[in-house]
């Protein structure tokens, strides 16, 4: 008896061309992009027949849809994916040794800085304008990047108190406002006072750490701040605390200096002090300046704040420096007068 095998293909029906192309594209493993631009051609060959019926159908428009059929083959569906858009000649960054070498000593010198800061200071010690970009780049070249400590502390709602504030109706003038506050510091089973003061206009601060929390030590530094703004202080605010009493309270008495008192627990009554604070403690404390000698803590302090106030730019203040602001406020109140 003869047996005549039948060929397996026989016996499964062929794909037409449309599955075909799907199965290809499968195989291919073409992006969900290109799958949807194949989907448009089997569409238009399989049912519309008209670009503009298969380009209202898929949400496309009709300069789109002509663009990828003029591009489909169905023998090479890979056609149907994105090329890079790229240009071909793209523009070449160009850095001069000089600047390169500049922008590094100014980020090693000042790493606390950023590339706005930096740009600051680049004009003004080279007279020449450079971009940020370009200092970004040279941060990133040499693994330059600050990585600021991430903060452990989780705040909650503070109520707001129900005591009764006279409000002062704030003047962009120098002087007009300088708001006081205290940092504690427990190092090493020491305790250390950081007393901050600042001109909330033209960013004028000044700092001394102590080892008692009196209003003799606010005191002491009210003298400091009054005689680097040359006397230049109408009203001062600060918190309730004690050391804010007594003697600091009677020489604000005897200059006639009004007192304004921030809310119990609500330290957005001080915002600019707050945030001086905060800068004093990345810029200068974690940067390797602390030391439990008060005399040589002061004199690192002294050193940095004069930076602080001649050399920063401060954002705020249009990339100026406190004093430079300060003096070119100076300036416009003489013209005017």
């Amino acid at each position: 008896m003869d047996f005549k095998l039948k060929p397996l293909w026989k016996d499964k029906p062929l794909l037409n061309k449309y599955d075909r192309w799907r199965q290809q594209a499968k195989l291919l493993k073409l992006s969900k992009k290109a799958c949807l631009k194949l989907e448009w051609f089997i569409y238009y060959h399989s049912k519309a027949q008209s670009a503009a019926t298969t380009a209202r159908y898929f949400g496309i428009t009709r300069k789109t849809f002509y663009k990828w059929f003029a591009v489909f083959d169905q023998s090479n569906l890979r056609a149907l994916e994105e090329s890079s858009r790229a240009p071909i000649n793209a523009r070449k960054k160009q850095l001069t040794r000089f600047e390169e070498d500049s922008i590094l000593g100014l980020r090693k010198a000042n790493p606390e800085f950023g590339k706005m800061k930096i740009r600051r200071l680049y004009q003004r010690r080279y007279n020449q304008t450079i971009s940020s970009w370009k200092i970004q780049l040279v941060i990133e070249k040499y693994h330059l990047q600050r990585r600021p400590k991430k903060s452990d502390r989780h705040f909650k709602k503070q109520s707001i108190s129900k005591r009764k504030t006279i409000e002062l109706k704030k003047q962009q003038k120098p002087g007009f406002l300088v708001a006081f506050d205290t940092i504690v510091i427990f190092r090493n089973g020491l305790q250390r006072y950081i007393v901050t003061g600042i001109d909330t206009v033209s960013k004028i601060a000044w700092a001394r750490m102590y080892t008692t929390h009196s209003s003799a030590t606010t005191k002491d530094l009210f003298l400091r701040l009054y005689a680097v703004v040359q006397g230049n202080i109408l009203n001062v605010c600060q918190d309730n605390g004690s050391e804010f009493e007594k003697y600091f309270a009677e020489l604000m008495a005897s200059l006639s200096i009004p007192q304004y008192f921030s809310r119990v627990k609500t330290p957005k009554d001080n915002p600019v002090c707050e945030r001086f604070n905060r800068t004093l403690k990345e810029e200068f404390l974690r940067q390797g300046n602390w030391t439990s000698d008060i005399q040589e803590f002061n004199r690192r302090l002294t050193k940095w704040l004069i930076k602080y106030n001649t050399v920063r730019p401060h954002q705020s203040l249009n990339y100026l420096t406190p004093f430079e602001y300060h003096f070119n406020q100076a300036l416009v109140t003489d013209v005017s007068v």
